[in-house]
């Protein structure tokens, strides 16, 4: 398996007890990538998976839950940082395999 940048909606569907096979892949997907030290995290990534807790109340997880989830998520894998060189990496693969890009 090559190494793995995921999105939000993993690293949300692995801690939503809502959705139970997606919540069962995802968390499969994430157990493997980490073992193999193959996942990637950004900083925006971290921020959404938070955000998303806290504003769906996910799983009844009160806002220290959530922090201590987002640590448990972080632990997993390699955290990128945002940095503008990060933004212009991006911005050449959304050209290069025509892939969106998030703006607020």
């Amino acid at each position: 398996m090559t190494a793995a940048l995921v999105d939000t909606n993993i690293a949300v569907y692995a801690y939503d007890p809502a959705e139970p096979q997606k919540r069962s892949r995802s968390e499969e997907l994430l157990r493997e990538l980490s073992q193999s030290e193959k996942l990637f995290l950004s900083v925006q990534v971290l921020n959404e998976f938070a955000a998303v807790l806290l504003r769906r109340g996910r799983a009844g997880k009160s806002d220290v839950d959530i922090l201590e989830v987002t640590r448990e998520l972080s632990s997993l894998g390699t955290v990128l940082p945002l940095t503008a060189t990060m933004t212009w990496l991006a911005l050449q693969a959304v050209e290069e395999h025509n892939l969106s890009f998030w703006m607020p």
